[in-house]
């Protein structure tokens, strides 16, 4: 039994794939289908005591396994921060530019639009800074991602898309980012 502190419960607890998280208060014991330890090592179908006077928890039951391949997506708001499926924290942190050619315009290029994201890792808190591009709409798939820490990210989708000329206010951007361990199949 590996027994870790009770403060890297709250990178677990958020970076469940769970469908059903079970806890129960009498016996301290937590069930979850799969997380995420020291954003490194990851289990399924776990089983972990919590002790409260020590500030301590022991996974009782779970298999290692290998992360799932992926890819999988995340969306962020402008300046919102998400976890990973590794714990790493994404944040959407600028709108570099916004050259998409709006709806209402005919125009002889897609245009693009380029965000930087910053990548906080679980393992040594490092900070990586990157941009991704998505050129118009997103219907050319062969836009280059970034490998950042071991992990490729693309962006898929910036909305809103822009319909008249003019800035569209920082605050009001979404994107969507697919990431994986391991280049993406086109």
């Amino acid at each position: 039994m590996k027994t870790w502190l009770m403060i890297g419960l709250y990178f677990i607890a958020n970076a469940v794939v769970a469908d059903e998280v079970h806890f129960s208060t009498q016996t301290g014991i937590l069930t979850m289908p799969s997380l995420v330890a020291d954003g490194s090592a990851y289990y399924e179908n776990v089983v972990l005591e919590l002790d409260f006077i020590t500030g301590q928890f022991t996974i009782v039951d779970g298999t290692p396994a290998d992360f799932p391949e992926g890819p999988y997506q995340t969306s962020l708001d402008f300046a919102e921060t998400g976890l990973l499926i590794n714990a790493a924290s994404l944040s959407f942190t600028t709108v570099v530019s916004d050259s998409r050619c709006p709806l209402t315009v005919i125009c002889i290029t897609a245009g693009e639009v380029e965000v930087t994201l910053e990548l906080q890792a679980t393992e040594t808190n490092q900070v990586f800074v990157f941009n991704l591009a998505l050129e118009g709409g997103g219907e050319n798939p062969e836009i280059p991602g970034q490998l950042v820490n071991g992990w490729y990210f693309r962006l898929l989708e910036v909305t809103p898309y822009p319909v008249n000329p003019g800035q569209i206010d920082d605050a009001d951007y979404s994107i969507v980012v697919q990431y994986s361990p391991q280049l993406f199949d086109y």
